[in-house]
């Protein structure tokens, strides 16, 4: 009922179910967190109370704030699959590599992007960017896309993911659930869930 699932879907329009719930989390129990809060410093001073009234629809859409802006920029929202954030950007998505994983990407910045550029020895990318004026979606940047994939698939995730490592770029690995105990994010004092029985 706020657009988001339609727009995350894949370049062929099919639509891609994320695996967690964006309004119960996002638009229900996240503003209702905020609300609540914000309700409770009103009442330490002023004394009165406050009805929290929380709409989990109208807080997604809130949050929907890149499709907004193209739709009210542009008179239409952004074709599935090649807005800025959902695969029509060469700067931000994810890669799949040589073995069947995936390396996520999110230089959204020049600077990130500039790195990433230079990680993967092509420097000359670097002023290809949205930024720049390459239109998310087009063909240009779809073909930039297609270039830097063909880049990422030709080395396993695990190589890409030590190449990375100490490069400042938004590069990182999509990691299994399994993974994450091993992973050193997660084993220097990040606490992962113990699983519902």
């Amino acid at each position: 009922m706020a657009g988001v699932l339609e727009q995350i879907a894949t370049v062929d329009g099919e639509v891609a179910v994320p695996n967690f719930q964006i309004g119960d989390l996002m638009g229900g129990t996240q503003a209702a967190v905020s609300g609540i809060l914000a309700a409770l410093l009103s009442a330490q001073r002023t004394g009165q109370g406050r009805f929290v009234d929380i709409s989990m629809t109208h807080e997604v859409w809130r949050h929907h704030v890149l499709a907004r802006i193209t739709l009210q920029a542009g008179g239409r929202t952004p074709a599935p699959g090649r807005d800025l954030l959902s695969g029509g950007a060469p700067c931000y998505g994810a890669y799949r590599c040589a073995d069947g994983r995936f390396m996520a990407v999110g230089a959204l910045e020049m600077k990130f992007w500039r790195a990433l550029c230079e990680a993967l020895g092509r420097p000359a990318w670097a002023e290809r960017h949205w930024s720049r004026g390459l239109l998310p979606g087009s063909a240009e940047s779809m073909a930039l896309r297609a270039e830097v994939a063909a880049v990422f698939a030709t080395q396993p995730m695990a190589h890409w993911a030590v190449l990375f490592e100490g490069v400042d770029a938004c590069v990182t690995p999509v990691l299994r659930l399994d993974e994450l105990p091993a992973h050193p994010v997660h084993a220097q004092g990040q606490p992962v869930p113990a699983p519902v029985r």
